[in-house]
């Protein structure tokens, strides 16, 4: 679906056109992709998918494009679930090297941030430089940490929350029953921006590591790309009240031998900590809902509290690997643990 927005006058004086487009959307499919292909290759994946609509069932996404002369000039995106806490995303920001410095990012800004706010979203996140930072702050942005130049930005709609912390506290409130099902799109931003920033998880990151083949996927949406191409699968801890306290994925990486040997890894808050080995166990047994199959996890022999969920959850060590491992610049010990599938 497109809307004209209207038809802007820059201060070069030239005309900009400006569309607000929901995906899918055939006439701009293309065009899009073409214009982003400078990102990489896991960015245009999703972005792909976002444009041909294939996740229109699961997610909300809007692109917003400046046109000069009838050529993109510019554009921005954001995205939130349909059905979620929503919490959303903002990025792929771009504008052609020979319309920048034109005020084309602040008019689109405009466009998306009024947009946002007629949405049922509550949050949208993003990660900038310093200088791309000051563009984002009149609109809304602020830095997650306070004192801090560069990293994770969030806008918080007015009367849901002041800042980050205050969202933060009230969707991680600890004491709610928690299920655990299949992780779908809609999850998206949930896990790889509230879970991901969250204060204790960013904490927690400096003992509880992802590494060796593991890590390998870095983002829950990687993990999901793995369901996609029927090489794993991926889960979600959710509270009664729908928030996302946790993930975790089986998958085959690396050649034919590695698929054969998939490699387990999560992520739990910690005020849900007490739930990880409900995820696990459930995890395990989708994991092996066709047949049996030996699951590994590959952790540095000092993540014990990560080790301790683990052991809990069935995990047994196989094998330590001396200096196989490397934290920072720091070299540790490997050690491997194994599972086999079975029903819960």
């Amino acid at each position: 679906m497109i809307k004209e927005l209207g038809m802007l006058t820059l201060r070069t004086g030239e005309k900009m056109a400006v569309k607000r487009i929901v995906p899918p959307e055939p006439g701009y499919q293309d065009q899009l992709i073409h214009f982003l292909e400078h990102k990489d290759d896991f960015s245009l994946r999703d972005i792909r998918q976002r444009l041909s609509g294939d996740y229109a069932s699961f997610c909300r996404d809007v692109y917003f494009v400046g046109e000069i002369g009838g050529q993109i000039a510019s554009q921005m995106w954001y995205g939130l679930p349909k059905n979620g806490t929503g919490m959303g995303n903002f990025g792929h920001v771009y504008t052609e090297p020979c319309h920048r410095k034109k005020g084309i990012v602040n008019e689109l800004m405009g466009f998306l941030t009024d947009d946002f706010y007629e949405s049922d979203g509550r949050a949208l996140f993003c990660s900038a430089a310093r200088w791309v930072a000051d563009i984002y702050k009149p609109f809304g942005f602020q830095f997650l940490q306070q004192g801090v130049d560069s990293g994770p930005m969030v806008m918080v709609k007015s009367g849901v929350a002041r800042n980050f912390a205050e969202l933060a506290s009230e969707y991680f409130k600890a004491g709610l029953p928690v299920r655990v099902r299949e992780g779908k799109p809609e999850d998206q931003f949930d896990c790889d921006k509230m879970l991901r920033f969250a204060f204790e998880q960013t904490e927690m990151a400096s003992r509880w590591h992802r590494v060796q083949m593991a890590g390998r996927i870095s983002s829950f949406m990687e993990a999901l790309f793995k369901v996609q191409d029927q090489k794993g699968i991926v889960t979600v801890a959710e509270t009664a009240g729908g928030s996302r306290v946790g993930y975790a994925f089986v998958a085959g990486v690396g050649g034919p031998i590695e698929e054969k040997s998939p490699v387990l890894d999560f992520l739990m808050h910690p005020n849900y900590l007490r739930d990880a080995d409900k995820l696990l166990a459930m995890t395990m047994h989708l994991a092996g809902a066709r047949e049996p199959v030996q699951v590994r996890c590959y952790l540095p022999t000092a993540d014990l509290e990560k080790f301790g969920v683990l052991e809990k959850a069935g995990f047994q060590k196989e094998a330590v690997l001396t200096d196989y491992c490397r934290i920072g610049r720091s070299s540790c010990d490997l050690m491997i643990l194994k599972s086999e599938t079975k029903d819960v």
